[in-house]
């Protein structure tokens, strides 16, 4: 949540309006909190969410669902300055389709991602990102592994825990104003 609120928060400063959201997977909780802060930033800076910029159901959970995001955007009259992109497993496919529209990043459209996977920095603009910090996760999921063995099953009680995701700016952005 957190994480894609300070992402949109970050377009906004840079001067745009009309900032789309491809995802989907939403019964992924990490994917669902993204939308929500995707949509809280925007509603803080008094932007309106235009339901043509944000598309939620991808097909693929792939490079292939990431271009169709990118096309769906560019088929409307409503195209985006900035596109936050839900996860690195579609921005290959985001930055083909861009590419293949014969626009440019981040000359006709900022792109942000989220997880800053190894390929993040080695795209054509490397993208700016929001990392995934897999260790942090990896010793909270062992932590709760080791409390859910040892407690008595009367006692468990649901958890939900968020990690801070750093914020890593790279090429994929520029300023609009």
């Amino acid at each position: 949540f957190s994480a894609a609120k300070t992402a949109t928060e970050y377009l906004i400063g840079l001067g745009h309006r009309k900032i789309a959201f491809i995802g989907g997977q939403f019964n992924y909780s990490s994917i669902n909190d993204r939308i929500h802060g995707y949509r809280e930033a925007l509603d803080e800076a008094d932007i309106s969410v235009s339901p043509a910029l944000v598309i939620e159901d991808i097909a693929q959970w792939s490079n292939e669902g990431g271009a169709e995001g990118v096309y769906r955007l560019y088929s409307k009259q409503d195209r985006p300055t900035a596109i936050l992109v839900s996860s690195d497993f579609l921005i290959g496919g985001v930055y083909r389709a861009v590419r293949e529209l014969k626009l440019t990043i981040p000359s006709d459209v900022s792109v942000i991602s989220f997880d800053d996977s190894p390929l993040a920095s080695y795209l054509d603009p490397p993208v700016t990102s929001c990392r995934q910090p897999l260790l942090e996760i990896g010793a909270l999921a062992a932590r709760r592994l080791v409390r859910l063995i040892t407690t008595p099953p009367a006692e468990r009680r649901p958890e939900k825990q968020s990690v801070k995701m750093p914020f890593i700016v790279r090429q994929s952005t520029r300023r609009i104003i």
